[in-house]
């Protein structure tokens, strides 16, 4: 199939990028969606970049946002990474070291282990989230429930094609028609001026967290796109990375207990409130229908 019109788009766009990007990394690829060739209007550019340092940066460029997934040949060999990214549909824009080449000799060798290693981890995280929404309050459960049903359908499109983690949009443009209804009924993200008013207090939620607990190295991802993929993401960062940094330190074990951070986290608080306000009676029960039918689908 021809690549859509914003994959070359975003390829063209890497091309632009290249002279700067070497300076980060020997090695440099696209991967993602427009490296797939799938790529829509709300895609970002992902390049991922093999050098001497580890970091992952967000950045604007000609209108589009580019993420830089910078690491070393080693960590790039792990299976953890191996699973992150595409290798089989990585676009080569830069391999004078020959690690991507070393990259894909080493996939070839340990594709079926890899892949049973991403169901195997995916079913752990799986079962993590729906242990954790087995008790607790309903904000509690509610939480890890809808974070179950995201990574079950997930793993549905893991093991249809093959591909790591999409976007929101790609999730569903990927899935039938009646697990997308699902996805959404699962999610229920909020509306838009919701979603613009917690991304505003997220930079500020950062820094509250860093005063906590060390985060070094971490950035938040891209917050580009439509209303709906914003609040999917912003919302994940806060429930897998910010909340779970500053519980730690508080020995919070209910997302309930988000209202005693109130002091040391205001924005952290009312960001997660604006995203994930407490659940209605009966939200639970839902819940765990629609992850019974997504299981009975896998």
């Amino acid at each position: 199939m021809s690549p859509s019109v914003d994959s070359l788009r975003l390829r063209a766009l890497a091309l632009e990028l290249l002279p700067e990007v070497t300076k980060r990394g020997d090695c440099v690829a696209i991967t993602g969606s427009a490296a797939r060739g799938n790529a829509t209007a709300e895609s970002n550019l992902d390049l991922w970049i093999l050098g001497t340092r580890s970091q992952r940066l967000t950045k604007k460029f000609n209108g589009a946002s580019v993420t830089l997934h910078c690491q070393t040949p080693d960590e790039a060999r792990a299976f953890d990474n191996l699973c992150l990214f595409e290798v089989d549909d990585l676009l080569l824009l830069d391999d004078r070291a020959g690690a991507f080449e070393q990259l894909r000799v080493v996939w070839r060798k340990q594709r079926r282990r890899v892949r049973a290693e991403v169901i195997r981890s995916a079913q752990k995280q799986i079962q993590h989230d729906l242990i954790r929404g087995a008790t607790g309050s309903d904000w509690h459960r509610s939480t890890f429930l809808r974070l179950a049903a995201w990574r079950l359908l997930c793993l549905r499109v893991y093991i249809d094609h093959g591909w790591r983690v999409p976007r929101l949009h790609a999730l569903r443009a990927s899935l039938p028609k009646v697990l997308s209804k699902r996805l959404d009924d699962v999610l229920a993200l909020p509306k838009a001026k919701l979603v613009s008013a917690a991304v505003k207090l997220l930079p500020k939620a950062v820094r509250e967290a860093k005063q906590q607990v060390p985060l070094t190295g971490y950035a938040l991802p891209s917050l580009e796109g439509s209303s709906d993929e914003v609040g999917f993401v912003a919302r994940r960062e806060l429930i897998s990375e910010l909340l779970p940094a500053v519980f730690s330190t508080w020995g919070i074990t209910d997302v309930r207990g988000v209202e005693l951070l109130g002091r040391v986290a205001p924005s952290t608080v009312k960001a997660f409130t604006l995203l994930q306000p407490a659940p209605k009676k009966g939200v639970v029960k839902k819940l765990e229908a629609h992850i019974a039918a997504i299981q009975s689908s896998l």
